[in-house]
C-alpha cells in the first residue's frame, strides 16, 4: 500500500520530450518564485528526465497524445487533489502559499471538479473569497488548460484516451458547460497567486516569454526554439512557418538536451 501524500495536493506539470529545452527554465522561474511548492513537483515526459532532486519526472517511456499520457501519468500518483500547470507556464512573480492554500480549501469544500488560478474576466456566481466565482455555463470557456485546482476522480473521467490536447482542452470545455456549479475560477479583479504567462505558442517562443528570460540573465537557444509574433496576414503565417523549418533544419545538426536534463547552471 502506497503511504499516505503529505502535501493536500500533487504539482503536475504536463510535458513530453518535445518541450524538454524548456524544463530549466521553466523550473528556474518556478523555484525561484515558489520555493515552498509541495514537493516532489511532477512531471510528466516521454522518457527523458530532468535531474533535480525536487522533481519526480513521470517518465512513461512514449508518448501518446496529451489524454493518453495525462490519463496514465495521474493513475500513478496518490493525491486525489492536483495542481495542473504546463510546461509554458514562467511565473513572473512571487507566489502566494497561503492564498493558494485557501483556495484550495474551497475548492474541497465546494466539491468542484476544477477551479482556475488564471485570473479572467467571466461571468458567475461569487463563491468564497479571493474573488472566487462559480462558473456561468453560458461562458466561451468554462475550463480550460490554465492553471487550476483538479478533482483527480471526477476530471480524469471527461478525457478519452488519445486526444491532442486542442482536442481535449474544446471538448472538455464542451462537456463542462453540462455541468453546472462544477467549476470555479479567480477572476481578472482579484489579486493573482500565482502570477505567470504563457511564453510557447504554436511551439515558438512570444516576444513576452524571451523579454521575461532576458530580464533574468537567462539566454535559451533560439535557434532551437525560435520566437516569433503572432500576427494576423499572410505575411506573418509564412515568416513562422520559416521559422519552424529553419530551426528544424537547427535541430538537426545539434542534439536535443540529453536523456537527463540538467537544471540551470549545471551541464554533464
Amino acid at each position: 500500500m502506497s503511504q499516505p501524500p503529505s502535501a493536500p495536493y500533487a504539482v503536475v506539470v504536463s510535458s513530453c520530450d518535445a518541450y524538454a529545452d524548456l524544463w530549466p527554465y521553466f523550473f528556474h522561474f518556478l523555484f525561484t518564485y515558489w520555493p515552498e511548492i509541495p514537493q516532489p513537483v511532477y512531471l510528466i515526459s516521454g522518457e527523458k528526465r530532468f535531474a533535480d532532486p525536487r522533481v519526480e519526472t513521470l517518465a512513461l517511456g512514449h508518448d501518446r497524445h496529451w489524454a493518453s499520457n495525462t490519463l496514465e501519468a495521474l493513475a500513478k500518483l496518490p493525491h486525489d487533489s492536483l495542481l495542473y500547470l504546463q510546461d509554458d507556464y514562467f511565473l513572473t512573480a512571487p507566489a502566494h502559499p497561503a492564498a493558494l492554500d485557501q483556495l484550495h480549501a474551497v475548492h474541497l469544500e465546494n466539491g468542484a471538479i476544477a477551479t482556475s488560478l488564471f485570473n479572467r474576466e467571466a461571468a458567475g456566481r461569487p463563491a468564497g473569497d479571493h474573488g472566487l466565482i462559480q462558473m456561468d455555463p453560458q461562458n466561451e470557456w468554462v475550463f480550460d488548460f490554465q492553471a487550476a485546482f483538479w478533482n483527480k476522480a471526477k476530471l480524469t473521467p471527461m478525457i478519452e484516451p488519445g486526444w491532442t490536447p486542442w482536442h481535449a482542452e474544446g471538448t472538455m470545455n464542451d462537456h463542462a458547460r453540462t455541468l453546472p456549479g462544477g467549476f470555479y475560477s479567480v477572476t481578472a479583479g482579484s489579486a493573482p497567486v500565482l502570477p505567470y504567462i504563457q511564453v510557447i505558442r504554436g511551439s515558438l517562443w512570444l516576444p513576452e516569454g524571451r523579454q521575461l528570460c532576458r530580464e533574468h540573465g537567462l539566454t535559451p537557444d533560439f535557434r532551437f526554439r525560435p520566437c516569433a509574433r503572432f500576427q494576423a496576414g499572410f505575411f506573418n503565417r509564412f515568416y513562422r512557418s520559416f521559422l519552424k523549418r529553419r530551426s528544424r533544419a537547427y535541430r538537426k545538426r545539434h542534439p536535443a538536451p540529453a536523456p537527463e536534463v540538467q537544471p540551470l547552471g549545471i551541464s554533464t
